[in-house]
């Protein structure tokens, strides 16, 4: 029964905590030479096993340990009496541990990135450039120019002046500003309604809504006098719906023609005689199965009859259900035998390509 007992399983720890033997702080000088590792014993592991005595295991002096020499003799050894050289014993040393760096403090979590002026400076600001935090900063000192500083004021919308605006070219925010001192004009600066979003006309024109551009209060506007258009406002939408006809009032006196032009482009375009014709084509009749499939059935003329009977308007058979057979005139003329005779079914014999060996 005992040696069917299972053997208890070997702890974890005893496996994990194997270690390997303790280094010595200073090796003996026959390991130091043969650069193994040495336990610190006296004798140590690496002598016992060359079979040096207590007396052989020693440390060295301190010119044996250098060159990696077994020291041996006693004192002086024989290799410091030939090299003749004082033989003195090598002190140990302790081994010192290296202090950590000191951490570096930070101000901030972005300490490491380059610091950046809350506020630049005039000409860095209008050059889109980094600036210093002092006065006058490095790149106006570079360039010889003075640095004027903006002070934080409250945020506010950029405007051009007039002439920029209408040259279409890039203002300051000193006023007057260079383009308009380098072109001799005044320099206006012309304020918005509301919080400096652009303003919206009430309703644009019939073109300009058509073409989806934007549109001026003025009339004519400017997109109908560059393309050569008529400028003619739109007909609002409770007027059409009220069915007023000439002059909206909501949008000013308006002549009837021009609200005539403004309802005709919104209406839908007639249909062209081509388009009619095409519909009375779709609209027609379709032909009956008796038109195509020969005579009609026994059920289908007795009920024909019956129906001319009872009126003197000739009727013809109606259709079975929801049947539309397809007519086309070349299904019923007599159609020419264009059956292969390599597929022909009935073909019992060889064909005459065949015979021939082709």
């Amino acid at each position: 029964m005992d040696s069917q007992q299972q053997q208890q399983p070997v702890p974890i720890s005893d496996i994990i905590t194997t270690a390997w033997p303790r280094r010595a702080v200073k090796a003996c000088a026959s390991c130091r030479r043969d650069k193994i590792r040495c336990d610190g014993q006296k004798p140590c592991g690496g002598c016992v096993k060359k079979g040096y005595t207590i007396e052989q295991c020693v440390a060295g002096c301190e010119n044996c340990r250098k060159a990696r020499a077994r020291c041996e003799g006693g004192k002086p050894c024989l290799r410091c009496r030939e090299e003749q050289v004082e033989c003195t014993e090598g002190h140990h040393h302790p081994v010192l541990r290296a202090e950590p760096p000191p951490a570096l403090l930070l101000r901030g979590p972005h300490r490491s990135k380059p610091d950046r002026a809350k506020l630049a400076c005039q000409n860095c600001r209008r050059d889109n450039k980094k600036c210093d935090d002092q006065r006058p900063c490095s790149r106006c000192i570079a360039r010889g120019e003075e640095c004027v500083h903006v002070g934080k004021g409250p945020k506010l919308v950029k405007l051009r002046c007039e002439g920029c605006r209408q040259d279409n070219k890039k203002c300051e925010d000193a006023r007057p500003c260079r383009q308009c001192v380098e072109c001799g004009k005044e320099c206006i600066n012309v304020q918005r309604k509301g919080r400096g979003h652009g303003t919206r006309v009430k309703a644009a024109c019939v073109y300009c809504r058509r073409d989806k551009v934007r549109c001026e209060g003025m009339r004519p506007c400017v997109h109908c006098a560059r393309k050569g258009y008529q400028c003619i406002d739109r007909i609002c939408q409770i007027c059409t719906q009220q069915g007023v006809s000439g002059g909206c009032p909501h949008l000013g006196e308006g002549s009837e023609s021009d609200a005539a032009i403004a309802m005709g482009c919104m209406q839908p375009p007639l249909p062209t005689p081509i388009q009619v014709q095409h519909s009375s084509m779709m609209m027609a009749p379709l032909p009956f199965p008796s038109q195509v499939y020969g005579p009609i059935p026994y059920h289908l003329l007795a009920q024909s009859n019956h129906e001319i009977g009872s009126s003197h308007v000739p009727a013809l058979p109606r259709p079975v259900g929801s049947f539309y057979p397809i007519v086309d005139s070349p299904i019923n003329c007599p159609q020419p035998n264009i059956s292969s005779e390599r597929y022909d079914p009935l073909l019992t014999g060889p064909s005459d390509f065949s015979k021939s060996g082709g």
